[in-house]
């Protein structure tokens, strides 16, 4: 009797584990099958948007969307995805009943820089609108009326703004926060660089579908403030220049509280280069006279041997030479060419700016100049990324490197769209 019991429980027992087996088979399934939809779904939406297929872009993005949580990371890279899509098609209505809700009821679990991304091409898509736009600025306040904590600046720094070209360094390579910007009035790109101390490029890249010379009054931009420096070892004291971001780095200590200054420049022309190396300053001069050079005279026979200081003098207020080079880093008497490849060689900045470092910076000081298409690195456990340069320049260019198991399809897209600041690419 005993055995036949025993010999019961254990067909039980065996029954038991079989079905519940079976049940934990069958979820694993249908979770593997939930899972393989969605990558699908997010590789056919970047995928079909890099070729212009926005139709079947717009398709995957809403089905992604349904199937996701609040909580799933890739969700918000699919809406941001869908931001740019119906900002390309002009679909406002979508814009409104998919984006801009699902961006107020993820608020709590996207990234500000995303939030800050899709909240301009939601804002800008109905500039047209006003009670619209009205309305939607005062919904996401949140997003765009971010302030910084005050920076208490020593005396010799006072003329610096801060945020905007002087940041508290914190011994990483990361600082800074992107801004949005409302234009106050219609004007270009050259001119809103000019106010917020930015250059057109890095501007230009941080904003792809905005047209440069038609900036309308209460459209909103990003300012690409947050950024890597561009040295992987950063020491202070030495200046750093990327001459594919127009940027020029210099950490500075005053007594015992770091900062980073920052500021845009223009460089080289693509068949006049500005040199890549390390270097000094070996000379400071106020008010410099020009000296033309010969092979400047050939390309303008008019020029004189020497262009004296003054408003018409190309070096600006204030010159710096690097080492025993005739490359300067210098003023300009023309500003627009901040933030553009239009000089010989030179590095320039604004006047403003020129006066600011040249106060600052003595003689001996290192400058290492770079030409970096992508800056990554490491910080807090994440793998931030920064891309610049043109569209044609990038194309050759292999995110992979930097990334082998992110989606090959997002990588296309955000070299494309998403250039001119740092972000966490996962």
């Amino acid at each position: 009797m005993r055995v036949f019991t025993n010999l019961f429980f254990i067909i039980l027992l065996i029954q038991y584990a079989f079905s519940a087996n079976i049940d934990f088979l069958l979820e694993k399934a249908v979770y593997l099958t939930k899972e393989n939809d969605l990558k699908k779904y997010f590789d056919i939406a970047f995928k079909s948007y890099n070729e212009g297929l926005y139709d079947i872009t717009e398709k995957n993005c809403l089905r992604y969307l349904k199937n996701t949580s609040l909580m799933n990371e890739n969700r918000w890279k699919i809406l941001e995805l869908l931001a740019f899509t119906y900002y390309r098609t002009k679909n406002k209505w979508a814009m409104k009943h998919y984006v801009e809700k699902e961006l107020y009821k993820g608020r709590e679990y996207i990234d500000k820089d995303t939030q800050k991304r899709i909240f301009v091409l939601v804002y800008n898509l109905f500039l047209d609108d006003k009670k619209e736009r009205q309305t939607i600025k005062s919904k996401f306040r949140y997003i765009w009326r971010i302030n910084n904590k005050k920076l208490s600046l020593p005396e010799n720094l006072q003329s610096f703004t801060p945020f905007v070209n002087i940041f508290p360094y914190k011994n990483k390579r990361l600082f800074g926060s992107n801004k949005i910007y409302f234009s106050d009035t219609n004007q270009t790109l050259y001119e809103v660089g000019y106010k917020t101390d930015m250059g057109y490029d890095e501007l230009r890249e941080a904003n792809p579908l905005i047209d440069p010379f038609d900036i309308r009054k209460d459209m909103a931009l990003i300012l690409p403030r947050k950024r890597l420096i561009p040295a992987i070892r950063v020491k202070v004291g030495e200046i750093y220049i990327n001459l594919v971001e127009k940027r020029l780095y210099y950490v500075y200590k005053d007594i015992n509280k770091s900062y980073i200054i920052t500021f845009p420049i223009g460089v080289g022309t693509d068949d006049k280069k500005s040199p890549v190396g390390t270097f000094k300053i070996s000379e400071k001069r106020k008010n410099p006279a020009w000296y033309v050079p010969e092979n400047i005279r050939k390309e303008n026979p008019q020029l004189p041997d020497v262009v004296p200081p003054g408003e018409n003098n190309p070096l600006g207020t204030r010159a710096m030479r690097l080492g025993s080079s005739s490359y300067l880093i210098h003023g300009t008497n023309k500003s627009f060419g901040v933030g553009l490849k239009v000089s010989h060689g030179c590095i320039r900045l604004f006047n403003r700016d020129v006066e600011r470092l040249f106060n600052l910076v003595n003689k001996g000081t290192t400058v290492k100049i770079y030409e970096k298409y992508i800056k990554a690195s490491y910080i807090n456990n994440k793998k931030y990324i920064e891309i610049h340069g043109r569209k044609k320049e990038l194309k050759n260019i292999n995110l992979n490197i930097y990334a082998k198991k992110v989606n090959k399809n997002y990588l296309q897209f955000i070299k494309m769209e998403k250039r001119g600041f740092a972000f966490p690419l996962f």
